[in-house]
């Protein structure tokens, strides 16, 4: 009977620990509203080390947030930047963009496939290749 008890208890414990209730999205960069999409990647740096790239693309009113770090080859410091706007998805014959439109310049995403993104220079230009990847996190 003790051993029944004890099995009860374990039980209940163990059920009361894991009903922690959700957690909310913060807002800025790290938000991962259930009408968002988030793209990360690392992409090489020609005067630093790498450039770390989380992009956030929240469907339902056509918004994005792009954050770069930028990670120092001597330092060893990050810098970050934050953009933010609107963005479009661009179709042409042979393939489709997100185009973020910026208050000083457009950047665009190619989409590869349902869980890639690759960042070129316009709709016209060759592909960067696939170190410009960005895949989609879950």
């Amino acid at each position: 009977m003790k051993k029944i008890m004890f099995l009860v208890a374990a039980c209940a414990a163990m059920v009361a620990c894991n009903n922690k209730p959700a957690e909310k999205a913060t807002e800025g960069a790290d938000s991962t509203k259930t009408d968002s999409v988030v793209y990360e990647g690392t992409f090489p740096g020609a005067d630093v080390a790498e450039i770390n790239y989380k992009l956030v693309l929240v469907e339902k009113d056509s918004t994005y947030s792009l954050a770069r770090s930028y990670k120092m080859r001597e330092s060893g410091t990050d810098t970050t930047e934050l953009m933010n706007g609107k963005y479009s998805v661009m179709k042409t014959d042979s393939a489709s963009y997100y185009k973020l439109a910026g208050e000083n310049d457009t950047t665009v995403f190619k989409i590869v496939n349902d869980s890639t993104v690759r960042m070129v220079n316009s709709f016209d230009l060759a592909d960067s290749g696939e170190a410009y990847n960005l895949k989609l996190k879950k």
